[in-house]
């Protein structure tokens, strides 16, 4: 249980030690920091792809920022008033966590925010990043599909990265189900 945790206090601290060299690069330029989910107890797809900060981590980067550089909003961005260092702070897919766990803590430092919402589930449709990384991960019959109309089996890049949507949906078709209960929960 510690060993993540301090994986990621030491890209922490490794961050601080080379925070002399990034003021170099960051001078009159844009930083973007982007995240996915914060929380204690992150899902089996957030744990497998790190893109979990747990909350204490997150407010140490979050103060790390707020020190180091400044951080701007959308209108700012928009607007292109840029000040030296100047930094986003943006979370991708739309996880609870970001409502439950960043927004206070983001609140408590008065930092603006951007959120890219994915809208599937919103719309009540499935995850594709979700729904392909399960397949690969959970589905043998799945893999074995892709790897006979794919080259995945080269292992170039992971074997998500080949799904297209002809052979998801053919499989979903073939098996009579979306496994959308199974993803959300995979997903969380």
């Amino acid at each position: 249980m510690l060993k993540p945790h301090f994986k990621i206090l030491v890209k922490s601290l490794l961050g601080g030690v080379f925070s002399l060299f990034g003021k170099l690069y960051t001078k009159n330029k844009l930083t973007v920091f982007c995240y996915h989910d914060v929380s204690h107890n992150p899902s089996e797809f957030s744990r497998q792809y790190n893109l979990n900060v747990p909350p204490d981590i997150f407010e140490y980067q979050i103060n790390f920022i707020c020190k180091n550089f400044n951080v701007i909003s959308t209108d700012d961005l928009l607007d292109g008033k840029f000040q030296e260092n100047s930094a986003l702070i943006t979370f991708d897919d739309g996880f609870k966590s970001y409502f439950k766990t960043a927004v206070p803590i983001l609140n408590n430092y008065k930092l603006p925010s951007i959120i890219f919402l994915n809208m599937a589930p919103v719309k009540n449709e499935i995850f594709w990043s979700g729904l392909t990384t399960y397949l690969c991960d959970k589905s043998p019959e799945f893999c074995q599909l892709l790897k006979k109309n794919t080259e995945c089996h080269l292992k170039e890049k992971p074997m998500y990265l080949y799904c297209t949507r002809e052979i998801v949906n053919s499989f979903l078709k073939f098996k009579g189900k979306t496994f959308k209960a199974e993803v959300d929960k995979f997903v969380g």
